[in-house]
């Protein structure tokens, strides 16, 4: 998009964006969610992805591209995370993960390919308004609209919103275009630092009930799936922004060939998703599953940090089969994991922390990435172009602009710098490859590294098994009391009985009696 609109040293706010509003806005969402029901969040949150896809196909600039990806984050993790839970028994949550995966694509023109997106939020919204009827929840239907405000963790909002948009914001700014001693990076960076510091303060030892819940930290599963969900969400994201990049700068194919490479990684984790789903369905394990994926994508980044010039085109045909098996095994599972450790009445919350974390870790993994890869690019992209084309006769005053343009990924640029010939060109593009793939190879090594401590995380025993939790019971069902059990048939019979909250001895304010 930004070689169509121009602003190539912006790309990295297209993603930004979206890590930045799901990572401010998912908690207070979903507390919302569960005393005005998750209805009208879906619906209203798909139409605003309407609008953000809008903006972002009618774009002339790259400012514009970003507003639109702003708005369209907005939406990004609207609850679909967690209304299964309102339907599904414990034991199939994976199969609405999975298939939850498979929504990203490339197109060769990108304002069709947004229109098309665009649709297709506003038939989800549709599909909301009319398939989507939920009961109302006991807290929906008994308080009152000033009782559901005062229950909302505002205090909370205050702190934690801001602090994590301006945290972001400082990541997502760093040497691009500021330094790490600049003011514009460190302002914002320890205004956010501190204010995560207050929050976590002011969860831990003034509001039991906020968007930290006590209830959720009983089980060590949860912390662990919020580290491992962490990783994957910064590791992924590095992949999200650099694969295909890297596709087009080594082979000189067009968007729609790199992004063909790429969703393969999708295309595996339709096939895939259900093999892990059955797996740790029918076995009640989890551990072996997540240690699978995160061996798998851990061997992804290491097949990427030690790709060559001469690596086969087919290479990176077969490197994203390892991504779609090791995403479709960590995200479902991580988020199950998570889901079946906590109440009941908390998925909701436990839920939107875990895309929270999944958001920051994109986030912070796109800054450090950034930081890596340019400042590698910095350095290598002028001496290999220097050493390449200055002896084939380039004038040294041309060398400045054939970088630009080398950078820019702009042919016409460099066939238009004064003194350059097929044979320097050539050899200046050979150069640009050289660099660029120096500067791959160190983001792959630092998505490795972490990828490493996933692995050990969900190896090393952290993640205990809980096999009495893959059941049948519905998290959050219809209310038994309108079924005339006696008249229905024994297996519904059952199937209702076995519905409802699991056992749980945390307390909540709604269900103290007064």
């Amino acid at each position: 998009m930004a070689q169509v609109v121009g602003g190539t040293d912006k790309t990295v706010w297209y993603a930004s964006c979206i890590t930045i509003m799901t990572v401010a806005l998912n908690p207070p969402i979903s507390q919302a969610a569960d005393y005005w029901g998750r209805k009208q969040p879906l619906i209203a949150l798909s139409l605003v992805g309407v609008i953000g896809c809008i903006v972002i196909s009618r774009a002339q600039t790259s400012r514009t591209i970003i507003a639109g990806f702003a708005i369209l984050g907005l939406n990004f993790g609207c609850q679909a995370s967690i209304c299964k839970s309102s339907c599904q028994p414990g034991r199939r949550h994976w199969a609405i993960d999975g298939g939850g995966l498979l929504k990203d694509g490339n197109l060769p023109n990108y304002r069709i390919f947004w229109y098309i997106e665009a649709g297709l939020y506003a038939i989800a919204a549709l599909g909301c308004l009319i398939g989507y009827n939920p009961p109302s929840r006991e807290l929906q239907a008994s308080l009152s609209t000033s009782e559901k405000l005062s229950r909302l963790d505002w205090v909370g909002y205050l702190i934690i919103a801001p602090g994590l948009v301006l945290f972001s914001m400082a990541l997502s700014w760093s040497n691009n275009p500021y330094t790490w001693g600049s003011p514009n990076i460190l302002g914002p960076f320890i205004v956010g630092v501190v204010a995560m510091i207050l929050f976590i303060v002011y969860e831990w030892r003034f509001k039991e009930d906020g968007m930290l819940h006590h209830g959720l930290w009983h089980n060590r599963n949860f912390a662990v799936s919020l580290l491992v969900i962490f990783v994957e969400g910064l590791t992924f994201f590095a992949a999200n922004s650099y694969f295909a990049y890297e596709v087009m700068v080594m082979y000189d194919v067009n968007i729609l060939i790199a992004g063909a490479n790429f969703a393969i990684m999708f295309f595996t984790g339709f096939v895939f998703s259900s093999i892990f789903g059955l797996w740790s369905s029918k076995c009640k394990t989890m551990r072996a599953p997540l240690v699978l994926g995160g061996v798998f994508l851990l061997l992804f980044f290491i097949l990427l940090a030690t790709a060559k010039i001469d690596t086969p085109r087919y290479a990176f045909w077969i490197y994203p089969i390892l991504s779609g098996i090791a995403l479709v095994s960590i995200v479902p599972l991580a988020m199950v994991s998570a889901q079946l450790t906590v109440s009941s009445e908390l998925i909701t919350l436990a839920s939107a922390l875990m895309t929270t974390v999944r958001s920051l870790g994109g986030a912070i993994g796109l800054a450090i990435n950034n930081v890596v890869l340019n400042g590698t690019l910095n350095k290598e992209l002028p001496e290999e172009v220097g050493k390449a084309v200055l002896s084939l006769g380039l004038p040294s005053s041309s060398l400045p602009a054939l970088i630009s343009a080398l950078a820019a990924q702009n042919k016409k640029a460099v066939a238009s710098i004064s003194g350059i010939t097929p044979e320097i060109a050539e050899a200046a593009f050979a150069a640009m490859r050289r660099a660029y793939l120096a500067s791959f190879r160190n983001a792959w090594i630092v998505s490795a590294a972490f990828c490493s401590t996933m692995v050990i995380a969900s190896a090393s025993c952290f993640i205990k098994e809980q096999k009495t939790d893959f059941d049948t019971r519905i998290d959050a069902p219809v209310d038994t009391g309108l079924h005339n059990v006696q008249n229905l048939p024994v297996g519904m019979q059952k199937s209702i009985e076995n519905s409802g909250p699991k056992g749980t001895s945390v307390q909540h304010e709604e269900n103290v009696g007064s």
